[in-house]
């Protein structure tokens, strides 16, 4: 797959106009990964960072990628929280991509919160690719074995507490090419914006947690979704959650179902996007309940 010129030209200006802040180079290693982000602080890329799919000679057949990720951030209880130290990894236009089957681009360990992702692009490729996977499993009864796009976590619903704990991490100014899921955000009050999020599947982004916010984005997917919860966006136990000033897009053949999947996810606000080749605005399942307004269809 290759990113289409559009996604960097409307991801372009905003990604000129960021501002350049000093930062720990992040450091890579036989070009193909770079090595683990494990403390708070400002990091950026000095170059592309590509990885290659290899051959299995034995298995007559290409090597899956499956778990590992290009860029990984795992700081667990020694950063975030309620002191506000973070980590701001700013891709400074740079693309990060692999060819190999099933990779993550940017993906967290433990209750990484306050990450902020910004100002680049990533391309994955594979069923159960991800670009950005950065889930916060807390003590709240979050499976510790999920992994991203699996759908048997995304369709179930949440344990009594229905509280994640805030994680506040942040996508954007990121365009996003993947096989799989564009984006999969775990905890409260999580945000992607000004972002372009092109997914080959029916789903391209998946967030659980309170007070997610989803603002000023071009989501394309190219695949229908068979599921009985498949949608464009999936949101779960996301009470508060607000969907705003995005254009949510169904390219390939016929139409995407939804656009917008709530499972126990009370008092969302659903304001202003525009569809194109999509049938619903909301599906709602369990203890929902939705504002919806301005939306347009072309």
């Amino acid at each position: 797959m290759k990113i289409l010129p559009r996604l960097l030209l409307t991801c372009l200006p905003t990604l000129l106009a960021a501002p350049v802040l000093a930062c720990e180079p992040v450091e890579l290693y036989a070009a193909a990964k770079a090595k683990t982000m494990r403390k708070p602080g400002s990091y950026c890329l000095r170059s592309d960072v590509s990885r290659p799919r290899t051959f299995d000679i034995h298995a007559a057949s290409f090597k899956t990628a499956a778990g590992e990720a290009l860029l990984t951030i795992d700081y667990g209880s020694r950063g975030g929280g309620a002191d506000g130290r973070r980590v701001d990894l700013d891709l400074r236009g740079h693309r990060i991509g692999s060819t190999a089957p099933d990779m993550l681009g940017v993906r967290s360990f433990g209750m990484v919160r306050n990450v902020r992702v910004s100002n680049g692009s990533i391309e994955v490729t594979g069923d159960t690719s991800v670009g950005v996977s950065m889930l916060y499993a807390g003590a709240q009864g979050m499976p510790g074995g999920l992994y991203p796009s699996l759908p048997q976590f995304e369709d179930a619903p949440a344990p009594a507490s229905g509280s994640w704990g805030d994680s506040a991490n942040v996508v954007e100014r990121v365009a996003i090419r993947a096989g799989g899921r564009g984006v999969v955000l775990g905890g409260d009050n999580n945000v992607i914006r000004d972002s372009t999020i092109e997914v080959d599947g029916p789903v391209a982004i998946f967030a659980y947690g309170k007070g997610t916010v989803i603002e000023n984005n071009t989501i394309i997917v190219h695949g229908r979704g068979t599921g009985n919860y498949d949608a464009v966006i999936k949101l779960r136990d996301a009470r508060g959650a607000i969907v705003r000033n995005n254009r949510i897009i169904h390219k390939g053949f016929g139409s995407a179902g939804t656009a917008i999947n709530l499972l126990d996810s009370a008092d969302v606000r659903v304001e202003n996007n525009i569809l194109e080749g999509i049938e619903n605005v909301v599906r709602q399942v369990g203890k929902t309940s939705v504002l919806q307004q301005g939306t347009q269809r072309r």
